[in-house]
């Protein structure tokens, strides 16, 4: 069982599952991380379309978007950093950094762990696209051990 494709089937078995099972996620999306690196270089470019959000929740609801990151024993801080920004069409409405911290097991396997921390919380426009930009700030480049980065918008509870 130390085949890393059979961790990552399961993975995706389970976010599907996760997904299909709340009728209450109005977007969700990965960023796979080829050969579980991330480069600072790397800027992820997510699209929230306005038809993902707005025609999927009611009314004037708040929606609250969670970030999450997938990473293996391979990732050797105890602390991931992430600038996180949210634009619309015509400017930024949020720009903020996110810390995640890592348990310090250490290892050189491929157990896979997976940590979904709250981002902001907004109410999307019928009219206007969002666009999510994502990037590590850490010292390390490339970083190891990071495979995904999870995106769900959800309403605010």
């Amino acid at each position: 069982m130390k085949n890393p494709g059979w961790y990552l089937t399961l993975l995706w078995l389970t976010l599907l599952m996760l997904t299909a099972c709340k009728d209450n996620v109005y977007f969700s999306a990965v960023s796979h991380l080829d050969n579980n690196q991330w480069y600072r270089e790397d800027t992820l470019n997510i699209d929230i379309g306005q038809s993902n959000l707005y025609e999927r929740m009611p009314g004037d609801s708040i929606v609250c978007l969670n970030i999450g990151i997938r990473y293996t024993d391979r990732y050797r801080f105890q602390k991931l950093y992430m600038e996180v920004e949210l634009c619309d069409s015509t400017e930024t409405l949020r720009r903020d950094t996110m810390e995640f911290d890592i348990p310090a097991d250490g290892g050189e396997g491929f157990r896979y762990r997976e940590q979904m921390k709250e981002f902001c919380s907004f109410v999307p426009h019928d009219s206007i696209g969002y666009k999510l930009r994502v990037s590590h700030i850490m010292m390390q480049n490339p970083l190891e051990g990071i495979c995904d980065i999870v995106f769900l918008a959800e309403p605010k509870e």
